[in-house]
């Protein structure tokens, strides 16, 4: 997959544990959140799907 840049918000304590993270372990900021991220999603792949499934029970009905 291509790698495009786009603007994400965080709190002010998320970034600063981020950059704090990103200091510690010596890897960009957007790394971390883009593995962070993808396994978030992952954790959540069954929910994620279920929602999805319900959402095309609505209009299959």
């Amino acid at each position: 997959m291509a790698a495009t840049a786009s603007k994400t918000h965080v709190s002010g304590d998320t970034d600063q544990a981020l950059a704090e993270a990103s200091r510690l372990l010596q890897r960009p900021k957007t790394e971390i959140v883009d593995e962070a991220v993808l396994a978030y999603i992952e954790a959540q792949r069954s929910d994620i799907n279920a929602k999805i499934r319900e959402g095309l029970a609505r209009y299959a009905s």
